[in-house]
């Protein structure tokens, strides 16, 4: 029986490993391996409706501490600026497909090119607002709309350390310098200083490095380099002024790739 896991790299990935096992299975001993001299990416992140739905409904993590500590801002959808319409709005809510109930058929019969307004979602991004008033408590917002998050990864990865932290995840610092093997795969990780780290069970989060799966095992890693017409990304922004923040991200298309706008309450990137 599994008893000991042993999760390598301390991004949100290797977090939410780390905070999920020890959350589903609080019997397991759960150990993060991460190394300081290996930064947090400093972008904006943009999310789908899996991860509120992940972190709040089966994790059962509190919405109160996330928002003061990770301070997200809300994502209904995606702003297309692209073809010859002026713009698209993707919400994240269903539109075309979706029936109201004094209709016979569902919305997109009854669209032509211009689908804003479809459906609540979409209405909602049109007008630049994030949720309708709730019909049932008084002054708050209705937030069932379907919504993803605008978030700074330094203040998820922050967040999501403290919480690990609180639920008995071990963290070691250290850089590793190989593995061992066994013969079910890998046994151990070496350290730079000496230390050996055993578990039965190893989750490989450290990036494009793949230290277990791809240099322990041999996995090789299947990229689309050959495919891609645009193969890096500019970042930049700047701080928040007069903008509205808007609940959506801006994907403008350009003459090679596209250029994502991400509102956070202080900064756009």
């Amino acid at each position: 029986m599994i008893q000991n896991v042993l999760v390598l790299g301390a991004g949100s990935a290797g977090l939410l490993a780390a905070i999920t096992l020890r959350k589903k299975l609080p019997a397991l001993t759960v150990t993060l391996v991460r190394s300081s001299d290996i930064g947090v990416i400093g972008v904006g992140e943009g999310t789908t409706p899996n991860m509120p739905g992940f972190l709040f409904g089966y994790l059962g993590l509190s919405q109160k501490r996330f928002y003061e500590q990770a301070e997200p801002t809300w994502k209904l959808g995606i702003r297309f600026l692209w073809g010859p319409r002026e713009y698209f709005d993707f919400s994240f809510s269903h539109q075309v497909d979706r029936q109201w109930k004094n209709l016979p058929r569902s919305n997109g019969f009854y669209t032509d090119e211009d689908f804003r307004g479809v459906s609540i979602g979409s209405a909602l991004m049109d007008a630049t607002k994030a949720f309708p008033r709730s019909s049932r408590m008084l002054g708050m917002p209705d937030m069932s709309v379907s919504f993803g998050f605008h978030i700074e990864n330094v203040k998820l990865v922050q967040t999501l350390e403290s919480i690990a932290l609180e639920l008995g995840v071990n963290f070691v610092e250290g850089k590793v310098s190989g593995t061992e093997r066994g013969p079910k795969g890998v046994a151990a990780l070496c350290l730079e200083d000496g230390r050996r780290l055993e578990a039965e069970l190893f989750v490989d989060s450290s990036g494009f490095r793949s230290e277990l799966l791809g240099r322990a095992l041999g996995e090789e890693f299947q990229d689309y380099q050959r495919a891609l017409f645009c193969d890096r990304a500019v970042v930049g922004g700047w701080d928040r002024t007069t903008e509205p923040t808007l609940p959506y991200t801006v994907a403008e298309t350009m003459e090679a790739g596209w250029a994502w706008q991400i509102d956070h309450e202080h900064h756009i990137n």
